[in-house]
């Protein structure tokens, strides 16, 4: 009842609110969207420069999984999806800090004996962001729900092509973004999603995302 006005972070989240709580269909409502990244962090290395750094082939394919990790973000089924898909020559790079122990536990314990995994379990200081982003080919976000999502931006922000589940705000950035750099997939992350994912984000150049707005 003390609420004059809603904003959202995009036009699904503001639908989401209102279906949620019907009494904010009486309240203006505004969307904000989610800000980029470009000024945030450094973004001058080479990417050839840094593959040498992280000690990674230019030949290498490299997924990324990137941010802190929390159950949700379905990490241990990335991990085993990659196994299964056994892909040729590529890397699944898994950088950030664990929410807490059982997370780091059972991250560790999906990818014991994977090869071609590299978990980079810590937190990444802000200078060293743009070394994971400038390695990767395709960052993948398996999330379990998803509203809004940082990473995706951040990926967005490397110019890096992005693969998450057709969920929350998802669909409207790939509207929003382009089907060049936001890659949907349906229900749980298979096999398939992420074969044919990888082939996607290696085929063709893509010009720089728009994401001014």
């Amino acid at each position: 009842a003390r609420v004059d006005a809603v904003i959202c972070l995009s036009r699904e989240a503001l639908r989401l609110a209102r279906q949620r709580f019907p009494a904010l269909e009486r309240c203006p409502g505004h969307v904000v969207p989610h800000g980029h990244y470009r000024e945030s962090y450094p973004n001058t290395l080479d990417p050839t420069e840094a593959r040498r750094r992280l000690g990674l082939d230019a030949e290498t394919a490299v997924i990324l999984h990137f941010g802190l990790l929390r159950p949700y973000k379905n990490v241990p089924h990335l991990i085993a999806t990659f196994a299964e898909a056994a892909l040729p020559d590529a890397v699944l790079l898994i950088a950030g800090k664990p929410f807490d122990a059982q997370v780091q536990s059972e991250v560790e314990h999906a990818a014991m004996g994977v090869e071609g995994v590299r978990l980079e379990l810590r937190y990444v200081a802000p200078d060293d962001v743009q070394l994971y982003f400038l390695v990767a080919d395709l960052v993948v976000l398996p999330y379990q729900r998803i509203l809004n999502s940082g990473a995706a931006l951040l990926a967005l922000s490397f110019a890096r092509p992005v693969l998450v589940p057709d969920k929350g705000s998802m669909v409207e950035h790939r509207a929003d973004f382009g089907a060049d750099w936001i890659r949907l997939y349906e229900g749980e992350l298979s096999t398939h999603d992420l074969r044919t994912a990888l082939d996607w984000a290696q085929s063709g150049k893509r010009v720089r995302p728009d994401i001014d707005h």
